[in-house]
């Protein structure tokens, strides 16, 4: 389906809670949550973004060749161009 470094795009149809998402994943591993693997709840900062726009228009995504699965469309960028941080 891909060949190396694509951004897949699930469509979900509907927002899904990540920490169902954790303990679902922890489940089908054979694993119990909280007790074989600890899953941290942290508060929240209120700047922090707590939702996603969609990424899956035309404009952003390759089309499907699985119903439900686009590939985003790559960007050249330049990292060290705008950002206003300095990473050590």
């Amino acid at each position: 389906m891909g060949s190396g470094g694509e951004i897949y795009v699930f469509d979900m149809e509907n927002p899904v809670k990540i920490y169902d998402l954790a303990v679902k994943m922890i489940t089908l591993a054979g694993l119990e949550p909280g007790r074989d693997i600890e899953i941290a709840k942290r508060v929240y900062d209120p700047e922090e973004k707590l939702f996603e726009e969609l990424l899956a228009t035309k404009e952003n995504t390759l089309l499907p060749t699985i119903r439900k699965i686009m590939i985003g469309k790559r960007r050249e960028c330049n990292p060290y161009i705008g950002s206003p941080r300095r990473f050590h």
